[in-house]
């Protein structure tokens, strides 16, 4: 009989709880002002968002970049010690722009995520997550693709941070194209398995072929208003599980009117599943 997936392997992201934190700082890659998408009305700040967490009994969280105010290093060395205060487990500095691939900015961009790389060292976190790239696969870009993630993947190392991707973004868009970028960096990038991102007639025969990378997981529910997609909910988790999978599940999406009793339930689920035989 299995035995119960530990709760202590199921945190939650920031962006689940983004409908409660609305801020988006700003800064992108050569543009220090802009935003990557416009906040929302602000309820918790991020200090009340971690802790409400750890009240749910959340003690794993995934941190999106943008939702750090400020990011000095005062303001790192803050947010580091109210998350050890709180008890709480940085698992991973979701860095959610910049573009690898990019033909003639690859460069300020990877300069970019070194950055959050270097707070992300600072604020205690395991991993980082960056994006595969904007641009369609082709040559071009996969060999830009790799070239940046080896020296990524190294500056993360000597900052005691490993480097995961995410099955996300044109460049790493189907199973054979992942694949062979997770196989070429040879156990440099790791592999954050997300539920959502994904989908069609061939969403699990997909998910299905990657499985075997997965290090982590955005166990993403999907709504209809406020009503979960069971189904596919539970399809994923199972297709994991049946690949031996024992690690970590980050719930990443909640309805804005009842954020904590979704992840409740969707912590349920796979609290449950887990627990079959």
């Amino acid at each position: 009989m299995t035995s119960p997936i530990n709760p202590f392997l199921t945190g939650v992201s920031t962006w689940a709880l983004h409908p409660l934190i609305g801020h988006v700082e700003p800064g992108r890659p050569g543009s220090p002002d802009a935003l990557l998408f416009q906040p929302s009305p602000r309820v918790l700040s991020l200090e009340d968002a971690i802790s409400a967490a750890a009240d749910h009994g959340y003690t794993m969280l995934e941190l999106c970049h943008f939702h750090i105010d400020n990011p000095t290093d005062d303001r790192l060395e803050q947010l580091r010690l109210h998350l050890e205060a709180k008890g709480v487990r940085l698992l991973s500095l979701l860095i959610d722009d910049a573009d690898i691939t990019h033909e003639t900015d690859n460069a300020a961009h990877i300069a970019w995520i070194t950055t959050w790389i270097d707070r992300a060292s600072r604020l205690g976190a395991d991993t980082v997550r960056v994006i595969g790239g904007h641009a369609a696969p082709d040559t071009d870009s996969r060999a830009r693709c790799r070239a940046a993630f080896k020296t990524l993947a190294l500056e993360a190392f000597v900052r005691g941070v490993r480097v995961r991707t995410e099955n996300w973004f044109p460049l790493l868009c189907n199973p054979a194209e992942l694949n062979d970028f997770l196989r070429a960096l040879q156990g440099a990038v790791g592999l954050t398995f997300d539920f959502g991102n994904w989908g069609g007639d061939d969403k699990y025969i997909h998910l299905e072929a990657i499985a075997e990378h997965a290090e982590g997981c955005h166990a993403k529910c999907s709504y209809d208003g406020d009503i979960p997609d069971e189904a596919d909910f539970e399809a994923c988790i199972r297709l994991l599980k049946g690949n031996g999978y024992s690690g970590t599940f980050t719930l990443v999406h909640a309805p804005g009117e009842s954020v904590w009793d979704a992840l409740a339930y969707q912590r349920s689920v796979i609290e449950r599943i887990y627990s079959e035989a």
